[in-house]
């Protein structure tokens, strides 16, 4: 009885590593070519596979399959409807054999096509290693990470519902976004709007306005070029040179953010957590603060004051008279830290 379980089942490993391939690396099966004449969209639509997003020198679309099983049944299906070129993967063995059979599909779109983009897993992780140029791109996976070398493009699209997104430079509008796990971009030459449901956000440079909101994680930003807003509900906020308005609020967490010079509102909040602004020397502007509990530091001392009806509240100004530049800060337990930065 042993025996004849022993050899069921090596008949089936024997079976499941012929029929799937084995574990030996993938082969390019499959190459397909279309013409993008006329076409306004590319959708491209995979689910647990990896994609790669290349650039192609020709002006046709291009898609190659990488797989350790030549089967033409699992080849995917490319039709033009209407004005969009739809890519949908192919069949897929069942049950035990898909274990192990293992696909890549690499998309080549051409530096010419002007119109929208869309590439989608549904567990799968998604990547452009290289330079890659579009008029507009969305890249979506609902489990799995996505990884993006370089985009110039007037709308990038990143959402990942379970994975960590990763952007080294986008040359564009970024909007990224996660369920679970972090952001991590490198320098955006645009706005760009970070939004995760639990996980950490970090931007190194941005050269428009920046909108980054986190439910359970830190924000860090370094310079943005415009007006910067962000919100943790439980984390902390770093927010380095903003140049222009600024609005940070975290329930639990400290703050800490550098304002410009042509910065003119200015609103911080934390519920549980000290904050800390630093200001320009020659930076003018009304101040207010307010803290249940703690204390508050400035330079700007001498011109501060605060009503016996009111103790909590301190308000005064920071420079000149007559500043039209507004700084109203609010801690509920914290202290209250204004510094200059030279």
């Amino acid at each position: 009885m042993k025996t004849s379980l022993f050899v069921l089942a090596f008949m089936a490993l024997y079976a499941g590593t012929a029929y799937g391939g084995g574990l030996s690396e993938e082969d390019l099966v499959n190459v397909q070519e279309i013409s993008l004449e006329r076409v306004t969209g590319i959708e491209v639509a995979y689910r647990w596979e990896k994609i790669v997003i290349r650039q192609n020198d020709a002006d046709t679309f291009v898609i190659k399959e990488y797989m350790n099983k030549n089967d033409p049944r699992y080849y995917a299906r490319l039709s033009n409807a209407g004005n969009t070129v739809m890519v949908e993967r192919g069949r897929r063995p069942f049950g035990f054999f898909i274990n192990t059979f293992d696909v890549r599909a690499e998309v080549f779109v051409p530096q010419s096509y002007s119109g929208a983009i869309t590439i989608k897993t549904a567990s799968g992780g998604i990547e452009a290693p290289g330079a890659f140029i579009c008029q507009k791109i969305n890249i979506e996976t609902a489990s799995g990470h996505i990884r993006i070398n370089r985009i110039a493009a007037g709308a990038v699209h990143l959402q990942a519902s379970s994975g960590g997104i990763r952007a080294e430079r986008v040359e564009g509008n970024l909007t990224v976004k996660t369920t679970n796990g972090s952001i991590t971009v490198g320098s955006v030459e645009g706005d760009a709007a970070a939004e995760s449901s639990s996980g950490d956000i970090r931007l190194e440079q941005i050269t428009g306005s920046l909108r980054a909101k986190t439910a359970s994680g830190g924000i860090r930003s370094g310079p943005a070029g415009g007006n910067a807003f962000a919100e943790a509900a439980s984390g902390s906020i770093d927010l380095d040179t903003v140049s222009g308005n600024i609005t940070a609020k975290t329930t639990s967490g400290s703050i800490r953010c550098r304002a410009g010079d042509n910065a003119e509102e200015i609103s911080l909040e934390s519920s549980s957590g000290g904050v800390t602004l630093e200001l320009p020397r020659n930076f003018s502007a009304n101040f207010s603060s307010r803290t249940s509990s703690g204390v508050l530091s400035a330079p700007f001392s001498e011109t501060l004051f605060s009503q016996v009806s009111a103790p909590k509240t301190v308000r005064g100004i920071t420079g000149g008279n007559n500043p039209v530049k507004n700084i109203a800060i609010k801690t509920t337990s914290g202290s209250i830290r204004v510094r200059w930065t030279d």
